[in-house]
């Protein structure tokens, strides 16, 4: 698809973002422990959450970078190539970022729903509204997507693994912790709240833009186009960067913490 409506060079730049993984080590530091940080005390305000969390055990933990690396194989890498690697870029040029990721968080959500006809959702006890929230889940998580992907240089690979830790926090380290919860029903109630909160932390640090840099994202990667193959890390403006300092005080703190999620902001 890619090919036919950009060419070659269209291919190439996507191509370069399916591998552009040296974006910083604490990226994915962040996601991996970020991710299952957020689930679980997103997870904490449901009724019945404290009668009987548990810590994980040894045999979990033991198997949750595997299964991690599993996903990141199989549903991220069949899934973000397209979501995020083809549809994102186009999406947002267009129409900005934030409407960018509400057109594409119903449909990435909505791809799902067949699935709420086998056990993954525990057929045949579902409700409409659970493939309701799915979907409203998804669009929130699309947009804590979207600053990931933009923040850091448009690296699919950090997108993927954020996606594929969602999965595996929730099939794996998740019901371990919380045994009395209902695994499908209440962990749709957590992701919904945990992305619900980040998105919104996201929107209101960048005024949503999410990381995104227009124009001048065009003009890098032409000239990344005419560049000797060098190193495929993001430009300057895109990586984890360190944040201008400002006045002393509050003022500066709060300035310095939008300016680490959004350094294109003005």
């Amino acid at each position: 698809m890619t090919a036919r409506t950009e060419g070659r060079s269209g291919l190439r730049r996507w191509a370069r973002r399916l591998v552009r993984w040296r974006v910083g080590v604490w990226w994915y530091v962040a996601i991996v422990v970020g991710v299952p940080a957020v689930a679980i005390v997103a997870t904490l305000p449901l009724p019945g959450a404290w009668a009987d969390v548990r810590p994980p055990t040894l045999m979990v933990l033991a198997a949750y970078l595997p299964v991690l690396l599993m996903q990141v194989l199989t549903s991220g890498l069949a899934e973000e190539p397209g979501w995020r690697d083809f549809a994102q870029p186009r999406l947002q040029d267009r129409f900005g970022p934030l409407t960018g990721s509400l057109i594409l968080g119903p449909l990435w959500g909505a791809w799902h729903l067949p699935l709420f006809f086998s056990d993954w959702a525990g057929w045949p006890d579902v409700r409409w509204s659970m493939a309701v929230e799915f979907v409203a889940s998804s669009v929130l998580l699309s947009i804590v997507l979207t600053w990931v992907f933009n923040r850091t240089g448009q690296s699919l690979p950090a997108a993927m693994v954020l996606h594929a830790s969602v999965n595996t926090v929730f099939s794996l380290l998740w019901p371990a912790m919380f045994p009395s919860l209902d695994v499908f029903g209440d962990s749709l109630h957590a992701m919904m709240i945990g992305a619900g909160v980040t998105a919104v932390v996201l929107l209101v640090g960048t005024r949503g833009r999410l990381g995104h840099r227009g124009s001048r994202a065009a003009v890098a990667e032409g000239a990344a186009e005419k560049a000797a193959a060098g190193g495929e890390g993001a430009p300057a403006e895109g990586r984890e960067g360190v944040p201008a300092a400002g006045a002393q005080g509050g003022v500066a703190g709060v300035a310095r913490f939008r300016d680490s999620l959004d350094p294109a902001g003005e």
